[in-house]
């Protein structure tokens, strides 16, 4: 549910619901399997989710907001249940507290969809990027800019188009010292042609007035005519 710039976004959702398009989890299953079921932390309106699902997975979704999807009332910075394989788009705000708690629970594989400076602060590294058990093992970069609609809106002008990445920690591998970068050249389908309203072409009024015609023959017969 990460926001582009939550921080400085005057217009940011409180609920900080920016769903991810399925085009962006369809192009990480093109690199990465999971094995076992999945925990989508934070799942909003199951953006993720019905993805994973349609690819044949077995997914739980856990929200602390209502969206009308998974379990809600849940606070997953307080939440303790393992899982096979966690997989989110994080409350930007909440970034750091997600992506610790999601590398504790998984026990296969941990993703983290996010926008590139992920990577970034002195805070981020102390935090987490610093230590080799917590170094992400592969990073998919988008190479495309990818549109998170605000509150699950998909029309042309909402949310913002920005760089994002999946950070992956596979935990059957031993702890890294650094992550392998990797580019995703997947982009959004094109969007449907809007048809254009054709204009009604205003039609002449052909209406012709009644006219009489008298015709004279022979100096004394009228024949009268209408028209």
């Amino acid at each position: 549910m990460a926001t582009a710039n939550t921080r400085r976004n005057k217009d940011a959702r409180k609920d900080d619901l920016y769903t991810t398009p399925p085009w962006a989890v369809k192009a990480l299953l093109k690199h990465e399997t999971f094995t076992g079921s999945l925990l989508d932390a934070g799942c909003g309106k199951n953006a993720i989710t019905n993805v994973l699902v349609d690819a044949g997975y077995n997914v739980k979704g856990i929200d602390l907001h209502d969206h009308g999807f998974g379990e809600t009332g849940i606070d997953f910075t307080m939440y303790n249940e393992m899982h096979d394989n966690v997989i989110s788009n994080p409350p930007f705000t909440l970034l750091n507290l997600f992506i610790l708690n999601a590398i504790k629970l998984a026990r296969n594989k941990t993703a983290i969809f996010a926008r590139i400076n992920v990577l970034e602060t002195q805070d981020r590294f102390e935090a987490i990027f610093q230590f080799d058990e917590f170094k992400p093992h592969k990073i998919y970069l988008f190479s495309n800019r990818v549109n998170c609609p605000k509150g699950g809106d998909h029309s042309e002008d909402s949310g913002s188009a920005v760089l994002y990445c999946w950070l992956i920690w596979d935990h059957s591998l031993p702890d890294v010292d650094y992550a392998k970068l990797y580019w995703l050249d997947d982009k959004a389908p094109p969007r449907p042609k809007k048809k254009r309203a054709k204009k009604a072409k205003a039609v002449k009024d052909k209406t012709v007035d009644e006219v009489e015609i008298e015709i004279e023959i022979d100096g004394d017969t009228e024949i009268e005519i209408e028209i």
